[in-house]
């Protein structure tokens, strides 16, 4: 059997509030740390400039 290959993404848009439970969720899902790509700083509004969205994207593409 293969294993799935997990990829997270946290996105918080306030440098108050933390991604620590988004994380501790996607770890608790099996998603190994280095899967998981953070963006700080960013509304939901826009997927302009965000390199941890970016990262996720490319992860799903096979090449």
């Amino acid at each position: 059997m293969i294993d799935p290959f997990r990829v997270g993404y946290v996105r918080c848009s306030t440098d108050g509030q933390d991604v620590e439970i988004q994380t501790e969720q996607l770890l608790a899902l099996a998603v190994p740390r280095e899967r998981i790509f953070i963006d700080k700083g960013f509304s939901g509004t826009t997927r302009k400039n965000r390199t941890g969205l970016d990262t996720v994207s490319r992860s799903g593409q096979s090449g």
